[in-house]
């Protein structure tokens, strides 16, 4: 075979590799995928297609996640957890909606065109749930706190003047094994927000810092009685505190208090 024929040769060879990579068949060997992608969640480490193991958390909210994959080649096959998503031909996109467990989910990928195959494993990690306690500190001289059951009055007292306002300092204690969220509304933008009657006559001097309490932390927040009105007679209000506690996810407070 002369030299230039040889060039000649290769010359058709690369342009028709090159030609079929353009119109999206590439070669039959070619057993990657070119993206997987978990909803609410981010894989680690970032995608490579050379890289075979992957770990990714959701909130625990999250009860079931859809898991993407891409292709550039569009005549290899793949399944998620054994579901086919891609039957070896189409646009290289496919996608499935996996369920999570409370812990550790293992997602396997499996990519070949025929003859080889490769497995991708995403580990899915659904965090255990959070419980949320609010505890509360009446009175200045008391040494221990109390719990405070959802929908709770809280009674301030009597307040005499606005010029001496009356306060109670309350924790919410994260004692659950996942981490607690607290919502803030968007119209309020603070975790604890007032309503009700007279809330005017009460307010959060103190918010909680953080959105987010691991387990076995804690947050505080303060509510005061001004009597911001100064009219004679029983104040009341309600605090309210959202979380993604899945057993209390509204805590409110009816509170309750005497203008004198």
């Amino acid at each position: 075979m002369s030299k230039i024929y040889r060039l000649v040769l290769g010359a058709l060879i690369a342009g028709t590799l090159l030609a079929l990579a353009s119109c999206g068949w590439v070669s039959i060997w070619m057993v990657e995928l070119s993206g997987i992608s978990i909803s609410e969640a981010t894989l680690t480490p970032a995608f490579d297609p050379e890289v075979f193991d992957y770990a990714a958390t959701v909130p625990h909210a999250t009860a079931s996640a859809g898991v993407t994959v891409t292709t550039d080649n569009r005549n290899l096959a793949v399944t998620i957890n054994d579901a086919e998503v891609l039957p070896g031909s189409g646009d290289g996109t496919g996608s499935a909606t996996v369920d999570l467990a409370t812990g550790e989910n293992t997602v396997l990928i499996e990519a070949t065109n025929g003859r080889e195959s490769v497995t991708y494993t995403v580990v899915v990690t659904r965090p255990q749930p959070p419980a949320m306690e609010v505890w509360g500190r009446f009175f200045e001289y008391e040494t221990t706190d109390s719990l405070i059951p959802n929908g709770s009055t809280i009674d301030f007292g009597f307040v005499f003047s606005p010029d001496f306002p009356t306060e109670i300092g309350f924790e919410i204690r994260n004692t659950g094994e996942g981490p607690l969220t607290l919502h803030a509304p968007a119209a309020a933008a603070a975790f604890v927000t007032l309503s009700g009657t007279n809330d005017g006559d009460y307010e959060v001097p103190t918010q909680p810092i953080d959105a987010v309490i691991p387990p076995g932390e804690s947050e505080l927040f303060v509510l005061r009685f001004t009597y911001a009105s100064g009219t004679m007679g029983t104040k009341t209000a309600t605090a309210t505190l959202l979380t993604d506690d899945p057993v209390d996810d509204t805590f409110t407070m009816s509170l309750t208090g005497y203008g004198c």
